[in-house]
């Protein structure tokens, strides 16, 4: 099964080469450099993932990525939304993950690395299928989603880097 994938990051180099590798890994990729590109984009698709740097602005200044996390969770709560990000802290990745963002992944990380996350958080998906259907009211039943679930399988997943 062929899985759609969304890359998001303001480095169009960066980001041509993660496409390349992604196509060549079987995924179905499409690419965005900004916020709005990329939810204009997750409007129209169902992605089983997306992948997004921290910071979608050139001087680095603030932690979009963060904050698009949050919008494309509404958007597409069943997909596992990751961030790259050069610094990882016990706070920031709580705040990540009460956010709905799968797991945060440090860079520099080779792309095999990421597709590994990517894998194992589609394998492992807790709420499988069912995290793109809406409830009665309209809402996403996971948009209250504490990290918890995440952080186990972000935990599990590092131990078996480890291992």
């Amino acid at each position: 099964m062929k899985f759609k994938l969304l890359l998001v990051d303001n480095d169009e180099y960066l980001l041509n080469v993660h496409r390349k590798y992604f196509d060549c890994a079987g995924y179905d990729v499409d690419c965005a450099t900004t916020e709005t590109d990329a939810l204009a984009l997750i409007d129209r698709n169902r992605y089983a993932a997306i992948v997004c740097d921290l910071h979608l602005d050139s001087d680095n200044s603030n932690q979009q990525g963060l904050a698009f996390a949050s919008k494309a969770k509404i958007l597409r709560p069943g997909a596992a939304f990751f961030i790259l990000t050069s610094h990882v802290s016990y706070k920031f990745e709580r705040n990540a993950l009460s956010r709905g963002v799968y797991m945060c992944l440090t860079k520099p990380q080779p792309l095999s690395k990421i597709k590994e996350a990517i894998e194992f958080a589609i394998a492992h998906d807790p709420l499988g299928s069912q995290r793109e259907l809406p409830s009665r009211s309209g809402r996403s039943p996971v948009l209250n989603f504490d990290g918890l679930q995440a952080w186990t399988a972000h935990m599990q997943f590092d131990n078996l880097l480890k291992g």
